[in-house]
């Protein structure tokens, strides 16, 4: 879309540069002369005018075109969000899911259209847990009662929140008897909705920063992924499609499947597939490898991604 603050800019600067030149035409010229750059003054003035109308037809037209887009779009997700149980029905039938995000997200608001959509396909998210960045600021006595209560031993300060973490995921995929994940909010670093009291299938790491700082996917997402091997429970790591630093290249290196659009119709329908057992990168950013698994492709009625 046009800017019409550069516009406003433009046309000022036109009108100065016009303004200054008659001033020295009339300190140096004759009459002849001056009459003479008044009438180009005139039409310089009316050609800027006429500039200026179709810079505000176009930014009309473009505003226009933009809400018809927009509207498109809209009823697009609404024929999406139709299609959607048909898409993904019993594709996680009596699936038991944890959601695990770990940035700090502000905008979480897309935790419960993710749900609906696992629910759809049969499955049943379990528990929530949301890692708070406090994690990373715990030291000497608050991180020392924390890993005594975890029952951790000695270890080096720079392998504590690692350490946190793989407890903090066995806790959540596996049973909790112990009560690891209570000592973890009442530390004040962990937030925990549902039962953490019984073991889950399957787990979607939720990452992606907001605004940037230290990238702590090292000490907080890569211990998570690994327990995960472990165990041998199906884990899909995805973020939001707008995120200020995306966590896609070192989740990628652990081959494990991504989907970079989770808050979005399109990427939850993705989760439920590589939950259900689709490999990939799946979304719409570079480092995605296609915008749908094949089957889900098929089964929206469009082509397979090639």
């Amino acid at each position: 879309m046009l800017d019409t603050r550069h516009l406003i800019i433009t046309s000022v600067s036109i009108f100065l540069a016009l303004m200054v030149g008659v001033l020295v035409g009339v300190g140096i010229t004759q009459q002849p002369q001056l009459e003479k750059l008044s009438a180009r003054f005139q039409q310089d003035v009316q050609k800027i005018q006429q500039d200026v109308r179709k810079a505000r037809e176009d930014i009309a037209d473009a505003h226009a075109n933009q809400q018809k887009t927009e509207a498109v779009l809209e009823n697009e997700r609404r024929f999406l969000k139709l299609l959607l149980p048909v898409i993904v029905d019993s594709r996680l039938a009596n699936r038991r899911v944890a959601l695990l995000q770990t940035s700090g997200l502000k905008d979480f608001s897309f935790k419960d259209p993710l749900t609906r959509a696992i629910q759809q396909a049969g499955g049943t998210v379990t528990v929530t847990v949301v890692i708070r960045p406090e994690i990373m600021q715990l030291k000497d006595d608050a991180l020392n009662k924390v890993l005594t209560a975890l029952e951790v031993g000695p270890i080096a300060p720079e392998q504590a929140v690692p350490k946190l973490c793989r407890q903090l995921t066995k806790s959540v995929l596996e049973k909790d008897p112990a009560n690891r994940l209570r000592v973890l909010v009442d530390s004040g670093c962990v937030e925990v909705t549902g039962a953490g009291d019984s073991p889950v299938d399957s787990l979607v790491l939720i990452g992606g920063s907001e605004k940037g700082g230290a990238d702590n996917t090292a000490s907080i997402d890569l211990p998570i992924l690994a327990v995960c091997r472990e165990l041998g429970k199906r884990c899909v790591a995805a973020e939001p499609e707008k995120v200020a630093v995306s966590f896609m290249g070192p989740y990628q290196t652990e081959k494990v499947t991504t989907v970079d659009n989770v808050d979005t119709l399109m990427g939850q329908i993705c989760v439920v597939y590589a939950l259900a057992g689709a490999t990939g990168n799946f979304g719409v950013k570079d480092t995605a490898d296609a915008l749908l698994p094949p089957d889900a492709a098929s089964a929206a009625g469009v082509a397979p991604p090639q």
